[in-house]
């Protein structure tokens, strides 16, 4: 059978739904991006994740240099045999339309589809390409650019307005 590789993340703390400061592995929300995956692969026959085969990062999907995504990547591209690397969704592998394509090379050369369980979509490889879910992957990722773009404005402004109005604070938290 495939090798699955399951990459899960979440932007920050915030996102872990009171989990914070957990371990990554009993966090609700990686237990439920997991649990998402798992439902996918038994759907389609795959069988469910090995765990020493998921990798859990807190990181923004538009950090390039994620140590954990590139571990996956590498873990993958380094497997023998048939293996396929997994998301939830495609803008968990990458808010970044230039480095998530620049990062979904080595799988594309490596004959390892990338695998958005949510979507339902198989990002080709050289022997099997897949055209419109190239196509797609571009647009999800573009527009998880643009979204993410648009959070970031909307935080800082946010940041502004409360700043002006005397309230200190830090990473959205407010003291008073």
């Amino acid at each position: 059978g495939y090798k699955k590789v399951v990459y899960l993340r979440i932007s920050n703390e915030e996102q872990a739904d009171g989990d914070e400061g957990k371990d990554k592995h009993k966090m609700q929300t990686f237990k439920t991006q997991l649990e998402r995956v798992n439902q996918y692969l038994t759907d389609h026959g795959l069988g469910k994740a090995d765990k020493k085969l998921v990798f859990y990062e807190i990181a923004s999907g538009g950090d390039p240099t994620r140590p954990v995504w590139k571990e996956a990547i590498e873990t993958a591209t380094n497997l023998k045999g048939k293996v396929i690397f997994v998301v939830t969704e495609l803008s968990r592998f990458s808010r970044d339309m230039r480095y998530g394509m620049a990062k979904s090379i080595p799988l594309y050369e490596s004959e390892i589809p990338l695998v958005a369980a949510d979507e339902g979509l198989i990002v080709g490889t050289e022997k099997m390409p897949e055209a419109d879910a190239d196509i797609l992957m571009g647009i999800k990722m573009a527009l998880a650019t643009g979204e993410r773009s648009t959070s970031k404005k909307k935080e800082i402004s946010g940041r502004r307005a409360r700043t002006e109005a005397g309230i200190y604070h830090t990473v959205g938290i407010s003291l008073w």
